[in-house]
């Protein structure tokens, strides 16, 4: 048994070592490739992040705007001369020989017409002139008669000069009968009606037999219309900011919807070479070659103006533009690829893109969507981008997204409501209805009485009247209560962070299966944050938006209106005082002269020449006009007190120095009636109430509807503070949340008929605003005519007073009369130079109530500025 158990193999210790030896290398060898592919991972990783930290900007080039700008105006074409033909004669329509459409040249027969009373006139008016040369004949011999027994003095010179006069009127007569003969030549050549020019007969109004008048009497009377249609006129009305670019010669051409993808190549022939106050338009006359005749008068055409354009001008995408607290700024990207922040000077807004006229050239990077971490200075990689065209900005904000997209408005759109307006103003010279040259300076209106005292003054009161301080301060509560609804547009974010410690009762109630064994202290720290956002799905939002931004803008017309009264009124005080200085002036001289004239008095009285009588009146004309002084001067403080008021300074302490009035009523441009509608502020103040009682009905009428409002809430709480910034220590919570009123006792329905009362109100309030400006304005225009007859014939019972008084003077010291005659012509004529510096004074004031009834130059497109608009930095304003 031992033999067999020792000739059994043993196993051996070598092969099991070299296998653990291989292992082990192997481990080696894998922990080193491991080690050194983490190596290389970590260094990938950390050149990765290195690159990563630099941000990669997408950018583009401006787009170069061309030199050559299409300027597409609507026009109406005009034949280049087009005339009414009228009877110049009276008679029968005997025939005619040209219809519409029917092209004629010069002097060609067109109508003939029958005359047979004019012949008739003829006839006789051929008996009347051989009557006359017969009676003529017969003076001539009569006179010819006398003149040889005259000779003899068989007749007297009396007779002679009877028989030379008698003959001179018969050769009058007859001089009078040819003239008439050849009138009614002249008339019955009119019976033949020719073409004045050539061109083509676009209107025949009478047949045979139809019975016309001579002139241009009405629409019966007219013949024919005959215009020339080679070339054609178009006019076209250029904005002011094209107008330097049009000049004569300027090539144009025009389409036609009836003739697609033709052109009609035409130029430009001369310019008003003056821009319409109104339209602030410039009017331009195109003439295009019609040959053909293809182009018919009166159609309308698109008219292309080639307009060439100073300078390189550049576009980019509106979402290329940072908003910066220092202005508008582009971000370039240099050739080292670091960042600038580019201001630029904006031209005109296209929409989606902008015109830049200064800060870019054409060969500039620029960066799309730029981030507001972006700064002056910082390395950045680019990417070229395709342009694609920006989104336009919008007033919602970023992530109201779909629903406030989808979101209607409801309540009534805005329209304005009619007023009634004259054809025209009821005037006379020299006032009128429109004249440019005479228009009325845009806010300086006072300038035109060219008073540099007075100008002075308005400019002080501008600064430190204290009702127009109150005004701008009303703008500014305006301005600011439509930038709180303009900020409802964004979502509200809010924090509350928060620590507590507290001891909760060992006597306190158990809570689930724990059995409380003893009071508890704990901490509590939290750092939440709340989001809320009410999705404007029914318009409520933005009719408030709207009503608040009608609001500012009334407050601006409200504005305006303050200052053109305060103005006005300062204007009105101004020539009212200088009227009392004119007449203060007028009693001054009066006293001086009555002084002397008693003077003179009293020594024909000592002189026993004039009587005790004489004396008395002297002395009462005297001690009447001085009284007349003293209650003016009483007058002219009161005005200088108001003056004082309205220049914001004390009363007491302010004197202005006398002034004798001098100068004329500037002419006025009244312009049309309906032109009232847009340059009076107060007319723009009503309008701009009605848009806020439209949008008030809106505002009611959401109620109806339900609100959404969107919420979310999230943070970090825990009990040790060391623990807060844990990812185990966070919470959050979102969700919408819906509310509908159902029943509400008709409280709606009330506020609705409440808000659309009120809007009734404002349309009443608005009518009534333009008929009172009108009437105030046909007053001022009334009054100007009048007062400026009244002052002419006052200025000549001024004339005629001194005349009186000279006379009456001399007819005293001549004995011949009194001294009542001379007191009585002195009254006379202080009355009347007194009521002419009244009517003079007049004058100017009612001028500057016609101004202020015009607006005071004013128009209403400048409230289209006055608005807050929302701006995406606003999303984080606090």
């Amino acid at each position: 048994m031992a033999s067999e158990i020792d000739s059994q193999p043993r196993p051996r210790k070598g092969g099991l070592f070299g296998v653990l030896v291989f292992a082990v290398v192997a481990l080696v060898v894998l922990g080193a490739f491991t080690l050194i592919q983490r190596r290389s991972q970590y260094q990938a990783l950390a050149k990765e992040t290195e690159t990563r930290a630099i941000p990669t900007v997408a950018v583009i080039h401006p787009v170069t705007e061309p030199t050559d700008e299409g300027l597409v105006l609507p026009g109406s074409m005009q034949a280049y001369v087009e005339s009414p033909i009228y009877a110049r004669t009276n008679g029968y329509l005997k025939k005619w020989y040209r219809d519409i459409g029917s092209r004629v040249r010069r002097g060609e027969l067109l109508a003939d017409i029958d005359t047979p009373e004019v012949d008739q006139q003829l006839i006789q008016a051929k008996a009347d002139l051989e009557t006359s040369k017969a009676n003529a004949n017969l003076s001539h011999i009569t006179a010819t008669r006398y003149e040889d027994l005259l000779k003899s003095d068989s007749v007297s010179k009396q007779e002679v000069d009877n028989a030379s006069g008698d003959l001179a009127a018969k050769q009058a007569t007859v001089a009078s009968a040819e003239a008439n003969v050849h009138r009614l030549y002249e008339l019955e050549s009119f019976k033949h009606i020719y073409a004045p020019f050539s061109g083509v007969i676009t209107r025949r109004n009478v047949d045979i037999g139809t019975l016309v008048n001579a002139g241009n009497g009405g629409a019966t009377q007219l013949l024919f219309s005959l215009a020339q249609t080679d070339p054609i006129r178009v006019y076209v009305n250029v904005p002011e900011s094209a107008a330097p670019s049009i000049r004569a010669g300027l090539p144009a051409h025009l389409e036609l919807t009836q003739f697609p993808g033709r052109k009609f190549q035409g130029k430009v022939v001369r310019t008003a070479e003056a821009i319409d106050p109104t339209s602030r338009t410039l009017l331009t006359e195109v003439d295009v070659p019609n040959k053909t005749g293809e182009l018919l008068p009166g159609g309308y055409a698109q008219v292309h103006l080639g307009v060439q354009v100073a300078g390189e001008r550049l576009q980019v995408p509106v979402n290329a533009l940072l908003f910066r607290s220092e202005g508008l700024r582009a971000v370039t990207v240099d050739a080292n690829h670091q960042l600038h922040l580019q201001p630029l000077t904006i031209g005109r807004d296209y929409g989606v893109t902008l015109e830049v006229l200064q800060g870019l050239r054409g060969g500039d990077w620029i960066v799309l969507n730029p981030a507001d971490s972006l700064e002056e200075g910082q390395h950045v990689n680019i990417k070229e981008a395709s342009v694609k065209p920006a989104a336009p900005p919008s007033a919602a904000p970023p992530g109201s997204a779909v629903l406030c997209v989808a979101g209607c408005t409801v309540g009534p759109k805005y329209q304005r409501a009619s007023a009634p307006a004259a054809a025209h103003w009821d005037v006379a010279e020299p006032w009128r209805e429109s004249a440019p040259k005479d228009a009325l300076g845009k806010g300086e209106w006072w300038t035109i009485f060219h008073d540099d005292e007075l100008n002075a003054f308005e400019h002080e009161a501008l600064q430190s009247n204290q009702t127009i301080k109150i005004s701008v301060a009303r703008l500014e509560q305006a301005r600011a209560l439509a930038a709180i609804q303009i900020s409802t547009q964004f979502p509200q974010l809010g924090t509350a962070p928060a620590a507590e410690r507290q001891r909760l009762s060992g006597n306190r109630p158990p809570n689930s299966n724990f059995t409380v064994v003893s009071p508890v202290s704990q901490n509590s720290y939290t750092l939440p944050f709340t989001v809320s956002y009410e999705v404007d799905l029914f318009g409520r939002r933005r009719r408030s938006i709207e009503a608040a931004e009608a609001s500012y803008q009334a407050n601006a017309a409200d504005l305006e209106n303050v200052r053109l009264l305060i103005t006005s009124e300062l204007a009105g005080d101004y020539f009212s005082l200088r009227q009392l200085d004119t007449q203060i002036t007028l009693l001054s001289r009066t006293v001086d002269a009555l002084t002397k004239g008693l003077d003179l008095v009293n020594s024909r009285y000592h002189g026993g020449v004039a009587s005790g009588l004489d004396v008395a009146q002297e002395e009462t004309l005297l001690y009447t006009t001085r009284t007349q002084l003293t209650l003016l001067n009483q007058q002219r403080k009161q005005f200088e007190d108001a003056i004082a008021v309205l220049l914001g300074k004390s009363a007491p302490d302010y004197h202005v120095g006398p002034r004798d009035l001098a100068g004329e009523p500037p002419a006025l441009n009244a312009g049309l009636p309906s032109d009232l509608l847009e340059r009076r502020p107060d007319i723009a103040e009503a309008e701009r109430q009605m848009a806020i009682a439209n949008a008030q009905i809106g505002i009611t009428k959401a109620a109806y509807y339900p609100s959404l409002n969107l919420f979310g809430t999230g943070g970090w709480q825990a009990a040790d503070v060391a623990k807060l910034a844990n990812v185990q220590s966070t919470f959050w919570a979102i969700g919408a949340n819906v509310a509908e009123s159902i029943f509400t006792g008709g409280a709606r329905r009330a506020q609705v008929q409440f808000a659309q009362a009120n809007y009734d109100a404002t349309v009443a309030n608005y009518r009534g605003t333009v008929l009172e400006a009108f009437r105030e304005v046909q007053d001022g225009l009334t009054g100007l005519v009048v007062l400026d007859q009244a002052f002419q014939s006052q200025q000549q019972a001024v004339d005629a007073s001194r005349r009186n008084l000279d006379i009456a003077t001399s007819r005293y010291k001549g004995g011949l009369v009194s001294y009542l005659d001379v007191v009585t012509a002195q009254q006379t004529l202080l009355t009347n130079e007194q009521q002419l510096a009244v009517l003079q004074g007049q004058k100017l004031v009612t001028s500057v109530l016609l101004v202020k009834a015009l607006g005071g130059g004013w128009d209403a497109s400048s409230l289209a500025a006055i608005q807050v608009k929302a701006h995406p930095k606003d999303i984080i304003a606090p």
